[in-house]
């Protein structure tokens, strides 16, 4: 995959700039304690979107979507791949990932938020490091390749070899971000299955369980 690297005399710039701008954002989340952030992540088509806003409702924490706030500023044009080589390496590490905490911390409530889409490993860390204090949960959603594939032509509306194709380049963009890494380090996997309200309802038992919480599902 080929990306634009910014000229180097401006990259220094460009990172002074996002670092006083993640400053600025974290200052606005100052008290960390009994906050948690829980990143979702995993593969296309595994139904991280599902979960999370499930998640969401059933913990009573807001949601925010990273890819679904990518595709409402740039637009999703053509196959993943040309979307992330028009993004480019200087906006993807030095914009969107500081517009990202900024938002992350504009929607974080008093208990935490829930993050959708969570991949590159590098993000991760940032996170990490920015709401440092904050407790941070990775839950990786594993989904066979036949249920990722169906749920793509259901999202996407394109034929099947279509589908296979576009989740095929989803899946190679978000390895080459380090999801392998993310996943790696995930404090939980759940398997999702064809059978939804089951792989709704073990993903918040699991969850809750991961975090000591008393439920009733």
């Amino acid at each position: 995959m080929e990306i634009n690297k910014p000229e180097s005399n401006n990259v220094q710039v460009a990172v002074n700039s996002q670092v006083r701008r993640r400053e600025g954002a974290i200052a606005s989340c100052a008290d960390a304690k009994g906050r948690l952030i829980i990143g979702l992540t995993g593969y296309g088509g595994a139904g991280k979107s599902t979960a999370a806003k499930y998640l969401s409702e059933a913990l009573q924490l807001p949601y925010y979507g990273l890819g679904t706030y990518e595709r409402s500023k740039f637009g999703h044009i053509g196959t993943p791949c040309e979307y992330h080589r028009k993004l480019g390496v200087d906006v993807t590490y030095y914009g969107i990932y500081t517009e990202h905490i900024e938002q992350i911390a504009a929607k974080m409530s008093g208990s935490g938020i829930i993050l959708e889409s969570l991949y590159a490993s590098s993000f991760v860390d940032l996170l990490k490091t920015t709401f440092n204090g904050i407790d941070v949960k990775i839950i990786h959603i594993s989904a066979p390749r036949e249920l990722r594939i169906s749920n793509m032509v259901a999202r996407t509306n394109l034929a099947l070899d279509a589908a296979t194709v576009q989740l095929d380049d989803l899946d190679s963009i978000k390895i080459g971000f380090g999801m392998l890494d993310t996943i790696r380090k995930a404090d939980l996997t759940v398997k999702n299955s064809s059978e939804l309200s089951k792989f709704l309802k073990d993903t918040h038992k699991e969850v809750a369980r991961l975090l000591r919480l008393k439920i009733g599902v």
